[in-house]
């Protein structure tokens, strides 16, 4: 009869054991499947970035160094890595929302920091620019576009981790939630934290503790001036919005 008794009892004993085994591997389960997805998503958002810095190059190299044309430009071929733009209509309708260059906050989750950063690094523009342009030389005006763009991590708690990673890394803040009592048993031999312009930086800090999280992709895209620079489209090396 006891040994009876015994076999009666395994079932829950195993289920209890099951239980804890589930709590225990369950959420490094879904940061797997969920951290998998996100991180292809930012893969196509690199290539994405890299497609709208041509854009906007070329929209500047045949419209005068027009920062508005670019924007325009790099916001449009941005959209599909964060909204639906499945038809002409969803298009208008996303890029009329977000043609100033920043997120919308009633469609992009609370978001309204600016999607794109543009900084136009070339050419040096004189007075004059539009007299000489025409004539024969053997240095074309280049102009040398670098874009931050800023990708918005939408994967629910796979977008916290992979930020907070991401601070840590480049030595913006410490990783939190370790136990600090528990005992390295060997180095990780990682290599030591990146490095990040002030800027960006700063940036990406304030956005992460908004809980907007989001990553910067820098891409630089150049291409020959097709169209004399006009001065007025060069006051600042920079295209509003810019911090």
């Amino acid at each position: 009869m006891t040994s009876r008794r015994r076999r009666r009892r395994r079932p829950s004993n195993c289920r209890g054991q099951a239980a804890v085994e589930s709590a225990l591997t369950l959420p490094l389960a879904v940061f797997l499947v969920l951290g998998t997805l996100q991180l292809f998503m930012l893969m196509q958002g690199r290539a994405m970035a890299q497609y709208a810095v041509a854009r906007a190059t070329r929209a500047g190299s045949v419209k005068f160094g027009d920062c508005t044309a670019m924007r325009h430009t790099a916001v449009a071929a941005l959209l599909p890595t964060f909204t639906r733009t499945t038809d002409p209509s969803r298009f208008v309708a996303a890029f009329a929302a977000r043609k100033n260059g920043r997120f919308d906050p009633s469609l992009d989750s609370g978001r309204d920091e600016t999607i794109a950063w543009i900084i136009r690094e070339s050419p040096s523009v004189n007075p004059n620019a539009e007299e000489v342009f025409d004539l024969a030389t053997d240095q074309p005006i280049t102009l040398r576009v670098r874009m931050v763009f800023w990708y918005p991590l939408r994967i629910p708690f796979a977008n916290m981790v992979i930020s907070q990673i991401a601070l840590a890394h480049w030595g913006l803040q410490n990783l939190r939630g370790a136990n600090p009592l528990l005992v390295a048993q060997k180095s990780a031999n990682w290599n030591d934290g990146g490095s990040i312009a002030g800027n960006i930086g700063a940036e990406l800090l304030r956005r992460a503790r908004r809980a907007h999280y989001s990553l910067p992709i820098q891409v630089t895209y150049s291409m020959r001036m097709m169209t004399p620079p006009r001065p007025a489209n060069f006051t600042s090396r920079t295209c509003s919005p810019y911090p």
